[in-house]
């Protein structure tokens, strides 16, 4: 009962055993790991280096092979092919002592491959039957009873007995099993295609008492009739030759898919084919352990009677007997002085009459092939001394009633063996494998990353590239020229720690557009009725990053100088002439702005390809247009406007006037930002040949107007607030009765002159009013506006000396309908006053395209060498800024989330609004970056690209480089590169460079 019960405990627990040694091993670091391959390598082939030290001459120095020992990559595939001619043979050897004859054997080989060129399928299958022989009534007698008391002294104690009648029920169990293999679709096993190996029946009898039931306990693991268990032996016998009866196993080095020893296709049939054939024998054995395991616990009640010999056949014993068994699969290497190496990799099945290989005058450290027969020999002697071991004891056993015989002790023992033949064939062959990246790792001195990988990709193109051509970091100062830069805009990496020095910007190929080549003017929207004209400098940049296994994250990163500031705006471009702008944000005394960039990899062209090829041509072509258009909007742009330099063109200011002016760039900021005021109150309105100074100081004066006005209005509003409080602590004082209403400011027993004192509302008008103001009749007035505290705007009469005639306000209306003219033709396509362009123009929407078109001709190496996809990018959800508050505080952080980025958004843009006078003024102090970014995807981390894939990323990588550059700059290789000996070098590895259309320009005038 103990028994049972721990049994059971410890079986609720072997799943969570299970699922904690899942969850362990892929997390290991591959040095762990190599580590602990190694060190359980070792454990398992320890007893049979022990043996092969017997076997061999003693002056001989077999060992485990490892990176240290002198051999060469090709010994590595011959090592390979080595233990899998061995471990087929081996394979082979304990079908034939399961009952597989010699002579079936070759005639199996005639049918899988010879002739009818049938699949072979080894079986087995076993039918249960629990038969009730007699049903019996007995008496059973139960302990003796003692009583005291009596009437006389004879009586005085008094003994009884209990005897019960009770049912006895007598069951027999009979198993009978058979392994077989059968040719083609015939599993009844009885064709002249099939192969009888073992055909037995074991027996029980069991007796239970009290009810009617057969015994459940030894039906509870598998039905009446399980199903059978079947196993492919096709793949086997295929590999072995008809005529010798040897194993003919190679690798086929010049096939696309033979990458390493380990990942070849040859190894990867192998591998499935030997692990079908372990997972058969695990599921035999632990079909009889199982049943023994069940009888076992009904000799443990009370309500059975077996009759069974306790000492009887234990199958559990014999399974572990096989680790007694010479398991001849070892990775043994063995250095060669002045001796020759002997026999081919041809390896023969175990017989006594076998003769040895030739001579040759090879040096390979792979043993010969008289040493595998040698080792088969004793495989074969091993087994043939555990088995007679098992009849013996099952010989011994004198009672008749034993439910496992030596028969299915041997049976698991000869699965037990073949499962470990195959556990060490799978690690050995995986730990070939391991030594590649034991030597990878010592010869760089680390194990390398993808972020070493980008390091070393920066240096190397410094190196090949040539100084005008090659990649920049994108990281650019807000500046003047000869001026203190105001900021920095930069795309940097997120590193994985706190280290700062893991931090690098994003390297892009750069190109700057020229402005007087004939290209369409850019056309930002700030609102449905206006758009800003853009003048400023272009930059074209091509990102192109590497991805291995995960993506680095990546974020646009903006700061500001104290007393500077600029404006941001990130978006799309939607064709020669459109920006649309996604997000905008006004950055000032040292505000810093950190926004996280989410990238998306679209399908690459093959890829696409591939998956519409057997759609329907509807399908098709909404495919087709679905991916022209996610295409189409994956170029990003980073839009940088300097607000100094608009201001001194909005104001009539001359050049470089507000350099020093740090007090009235903060106010015309505050003007334009927080109270939206019109920019004609602030402009310069003297005369024009006045100097600098003097326009200046005009405009200041108009600025302080303005400022003393909304001053003057604030302390108006406090003092309306004021009596309104004096007037509701009066009424509170006199016990009125009733609730005086909100919007009633004045009480009714007010005089009329009480009344009239308080001012009336006479300044700006309400938000509906402010964008009729601004011709933004279609946006919301900026929600900075909202947030103003609770003041009442200052009156006109009270702030301005200069009167606003209805002269003033006609030239305002005209210059707003010639505006609205002039957008509604840019709606079009192109203004009015810049219709100066010819179709040579770029149009940045196709450029992914022609990137497509051009990574396409490299898609037959995308199986192994990466794919090159384009990436679309968007912002994330959560920013961080960091501001301070005034000079004297510290810096602050706080998350921009959706709602704070819309309204920073709305600030933006009415402050663009007011620089450009509703998009009469174009923006020329300004930079429009522009990004186009594609990703080469690996499926591996780099150490598993170079070892597993046999892939050197470097060169795959520079080959992605060179396309990009060549049609980002519109020169060819010759141009790009340092050296005619780096051309030599690239076009060696990637020959389909040097075809002209994979380096066309952007600029086509053919098109």
């Amino acid at each position: 009962k103990l028994k049972a019960h721990i049994t059971s405990k410890v079986s609720s627990y072997r799943p969570l055993f299970k699922h904690y040694r899942l969850i362990q091993y892929p997390i290991m670091h591959s040095s762990v790991y190599s580590s602990y391959l190694e060190q359980s390598l070792r454990g398992d082939i320890e007893k049979s280096l022990a043996v092969v030290e017997t076997i061999l001459s003693n002056t001989r120095n077999p060992c485990l092979a490892t990176p240290s020992q002198s051999h060469t990559y090709d010994d590595k595939f011959s090592l390979s092919v080595f233990l899998t001619n061995i471990a087929l043979m081996a394979v082979c050897n304990v079908l034939m002592q399961m009952g597989l004859k010699k002579d079936d054997f070759q005639r199996l080989i005639d049918v899988v491959v010879v002739k009818k060129k049938l699949a072979a399928t080894l079986r087995f299958e076993s039918t249960e039957t629990c038969t009730l022989v007699k049903e019996e009534i007995i008496k059973m007698e139960g302990p003796e009873v003692v009583k005291e008391g009596g009437d006389s002294l004879k009586n005085v104690f008094k003994s009884k007995k209990v005897i019960t009648k009770v049912k006895q029920f007598h069951w027999k169990m009979d198993i009978r099993y058979r392994i077989y293999v059968y040719g083609g679709n015939d599993t009844s096993g009885s064709g002249e295609d099939s192969f009888t190996l073992r055909d037995e029946t074991v027996s029980c009898k069991i007796i239970t008492r009290g009810n009617k039931e057969p015994p459940a306990r030894m039906l509870d693991l598998h039905a009446r009739n399980p199903s059978p268990v079947d196993v492919s032996l096709t793949w086997l016998l295929k590999q072995m030759d008809a005529s010798s009866l040897t194993a003919a196993y190679d690798i086929d080095r010049s096939a696309e898919s033979c990458r390493t020893p380990r990942n070849n296709q040859e190894t990867m049939e192998a591998e499935k084919h030997f692990n079908s054939i372990g997972n058969w024998c695990s599921q035999v054995s632990r079909y009889f352990i199982a049943k023994q395991k069940n009888v076992n616990i009904l000799k443990l009640q009370d309500s059975v009677h077996t009759g069974l010999n306790q000492d009887g056949m234990d199958i559990t014993l014999a399974a572990r007997a096989s680790d007694e068994v010479f398991n001849p699969v070892v990775p043994l290497f063995e250095s060669h002085n002045d001796k020759k190496s002997e026999g081919d990799a041809r390896l023969l099945m175990h017989d006594d009459s076998a003769e040895g290989g030739t001579e040759t005058g090879t040096t390979s450290p792979i043993l010969p092939a008289s040493d595998i027969s040698s080792f088969l020999t004793e495989q074969c002697r091993t087994m043939e001394e555990k088995i007679e071991a098992l009849k013996k004891q099952g010989d011994s056993s004198s009672n008749t009633t034993d439910f496992m015989t030596s028969n299915e002790a041997i049976l698991t023992l000869l699965c037990k063996h073949l499962i470990a033949i195959i556990s060490i064939w799978n690690k050995s062959v995986n730990y070939i494998e391991d030594m590649l990246l034991t030597q990878l790792k010592d010869a760089i001195g680390k194990t390398v990353k993808s972020s070493d990988l980008d390091d070393f990709i920066r240096f190397h193109n410094e190196r090949i590239f040539h100084e005008d051509f090659a990649p920049e970091p994108f990281c650019y100062s807000v500046r003047r020229p000869g001026f203190h830069p105001e900021g920095v805009v930069t795309i940097e990496n997120v590193p994985d720690s706190v280290d700062k020095k893991d931090i690098h910007q994003a390297m892009t190929f750069t190109r700057k557009l020229e402005t007087n080549h004939k290209l369409t003017p850019v056309f930002i929207p700030i609102n449905a009725a206006a758009s800003v004209e853009f003048r400023g400098d272009m930059f074209l940049h091509a990102w192109i990053m590497s991805k291995f296994n995960q993506r680095n994250k990546f974020e646009l990163a903006a700061r500001t100088r104290q007393f500077s500031s600029f404006l941001l705006i990130l978006g799309k471009m939607t064709g020669p002439d459109g920006f649309e702008p996604a997000h905008a944000i006004i950055l000032q005394n040292k505000d810093e702005i950190m926004i996280p960039l989410l990238m998306e990899d679209l399908p690459s062209a093959k890829e696409f390809k591939d998956a519409i090829e057997s759609l329907s041509p509807e399908q098709q072509r909404f495919a087709k247009a679905f991916r022209s258009m996610k295409l189409a909007s994956s170029v990003f742009g980073v839009c940088i406007i300097q607000l100094k330099p608009q201001l001194e063109v909005l104001l009539g200011l001359p050049d470089k006037s507000l350099t020093k002016e740090i007090r009235l760039t903060q106010d015309l900021l505050s003007l334009f930002i927080d109270y939206q005021v019109p920019s004609d109150l602030l402009t310069f309105d003297g005369l024009s040949d006045m100097n600098a100074t003097s326009k200046l100081l005009v405009v200041k004066n108009h600025v302080k107007s303005v400022m003393d006005m909304i001053k003057s209005a604030k302390e108006d509003e406090m003092k309306e607030e004021a009596m309104k409080a004096d007037m509701a602590h009066d009424m509170f004082s006199k016990d009125m009765v009733g609730s005086v209403p909100q919007q009633q400011f004045v009480p009714k027993t007010a005089s009329k002159e009480m009344i009239g004192s308080v001012p009336q509302r006479q300044f700006f008008p309400k938000r509906a009013s402010a964008r009729v103001m601004y011709g933004r009749s279609s946006v919301a007035a900026p929600a900075a506006l909202a947030a103003t505290p609770p003041t009442s705007p200052p009156r006109w009469r009270s702030g301005f000396g200069v009167e606003v005639n209805s002269k003033s306000l006609e030239v305002q209306s005209q210059e707003t309908q010639e505006n609205k003219g002039g957008i509604s033709s840019s709606n079009n396509g192109i203004s009015s006053s810049s219709s100066t362009t010819n179709s040579s123009s770029i149009d940045f929407t196709h450029i992914p395209k022609k990137l497509n078109a051009a990574f396409e001709k490299f898609s037959a190496d995308e199986v192994y060498g990466g794919v090159m996809r384009t990436t679309t990018f968007k912002t994330g959800e959560k920013w961080r800024k960091s501001y301070q508050p005034n000079l004297l505080s510290s810096i602050k952080t706080k998350a921009f989330y959706v709602d704070d980025q819309k309204r920073e958004k709305n600030k933006a843009l009415d402050l663009l609004d007011a620089l450009s006078r509703s998009g009469s003024l174009p923006i020329a102090c300004a930079e429009l970056h522009i990004i186009v970014a594609s990703t080469h995807s690996f499926e591996q981390s780099v150490v598993d690209t170079v070892v597993k894939k046999n892939v050197n990323p470097i060169e795959k990588i520079e080959r992605s480089h060179l396309v990009v550059a060549s049609l980002i700059h519109d020169v060819g290789l010759e141009k790009l590169l340092r050296s005619t000996h780096e051309l030599k070098r690239i076009v060696g590895h990637s020959p389909l460079l040097l075809d002209n259309s994979s380096t066309r320009g952007l600029i086509d005038n053919n098109e």
